[in-house]
């Protein structure tokens, strides 16, 4: 009977004890669940506290694309988050309002940046102010450098200047927005292009290029919209209302003048022009719309309403390769060859609609 009992309390002592370690081990899992939970909160907290921390400072990563956007509200802080992009990378740069530049800005070598504006109806500024004698360019693209305009005006106030200017190598591209209102002594008021510019849509209008004038005598300006050395394809878009002067000199019989061509774009590379408008346009004195002294090639688009004021080529003046294949060139005005003159008095034909 001792035994017996011995035996019923040893087993009701292992069964209280096996109760209890399943209950510590239930009791262990759940602190274990506890503090999973505990460090699962902690993670998303410092997440959301870095997202707040990285709006705060104006710079977010955009995830989808690994495009890194930067908020600016003055020349300091475009100054800073250009020379801050990282190579290789596209960088978008958001203006916050408008912005006035001292000196002119350089995208450098494998750089990728986009200028834009931030969401309002009305493209905000960017303002060039140098004094500079002969004006310099607000925005330059170096050999490699990428600039992408897409929805800002870069423009100048009350001083001589181009808008952009883009060496060998370089590369712009015109999405929206607009290159307007600049004036400039010599060429390629709105753009002077050595590498390669491609405009999708947007404006180059309103700029003059004013003849040079200084104590070695004077030079006619060229290019009062695009002055093209190197590629240029226009896909869309408009180049209008821009003007190029002619320069005053004396001849034996008395004054005269020269220069003043292209009042549109002035072409010494290559042209290709797939849509868009070219009006409006005034040159001084050949090529109101185009002065073509390259290859031009048109597949389309719209060249109407521009003006020579002495010579010919209203709408084209051709002294290089210029074909069309399709596209309007009409309503032009000049004193020979309304819509179309070329340098070497060939005639040719051109069709007037698609």
């Amino acid at each position: 009977m001792v035994i017996i009992s011995l035996r019923k309390a040893f087993s009701a002592e292992s069964k209280i004890a096996r109760i209890d370690g399943e209950f510590a081990v239930k009791l262990y899992g759940s602190r274990k669940t506890v503090l999973l939970l505990v460090f699962s909160l902690i993670v998303i907290l410092l997440s959301f506290l870095a997202i707040f921390m990285l709006i705060d400072s104006d710079i977010v990563p955009d995830i989808d694309s690994d495009i890194v956007r930067v908020h600016v509200k003055d020349e300091f802080d475009l100054r800073n988050a250009i020379d801050n992009a990282s190579f290789f990378t596209s960088t978008t740069i958001v203006l916050d309002n408008d912005v006035t530049l001292e000196r002119s800005i350089r995208i450098s070598e494998d750089k990728n940046i986009t200028l834009t504006s931030n969401g309002n109806a009305d493209f905000f500024k960017l303002t060039c102010i140098s004094t500079i004698p002969y004006g310099v360019c607000p925005l330059y693209v170096d050999d490699g450098g990428v600039l992408i305009l897409d929805g800002i005006i870069v423009t100048h106030e009350n001083v001589y200047g181009g808008g952009v200017g883009v060496a060998s190598g370089g590369s712009l591209i015109l999405v929206d927005g607009g290159i307007i209102g600049n004036v400039i002594r010599g060429g390629g008021c709105g753009v002077g292009n050595r590498g390669t510019f491609v405009m999708y849509g947007g404006t180059i209008s309103g700029n003059t290029a004013a003849c040079l004038i200084n104590s070695g005598g004077s030079s006619g300006s060229t290019g009062g919209g695009v002055l093209n050395w190197g590629t240029f394809v226009m896909y869309g878009g408009t180049i209008s209302g821009n003007k190029v002067n002619r320069a005053p000199f004396l001849m034996l019989d008395g004054p005269g003048d020269w220069g003043g061509d292209g009042g549109g774009v002035y072409n010494y590379g290559t042209f290709i022009m797939y849509a868009g408008e070219i009006f409006n346009n005034t040159a001084g004195t050949n090529g109101g719309g185009v002065y073509n002294k390259g290859n031009f090639t048109m597949h389309g688009g719209v060249i109407s309403g521009n003006t020579a004021e002495v010579n010919g080529g209203g709408g084209v003046y051709d002294e290089g390769r210029f074909k069309i294949n399709a596209g309007v060139i009409s309503g032009n005005t000049a004193s020979c060859g309304n819509d179309v003159y070329t340098y070497d008095g060939k005639s040719r034909s051109y069709p007037s609609n698609d």
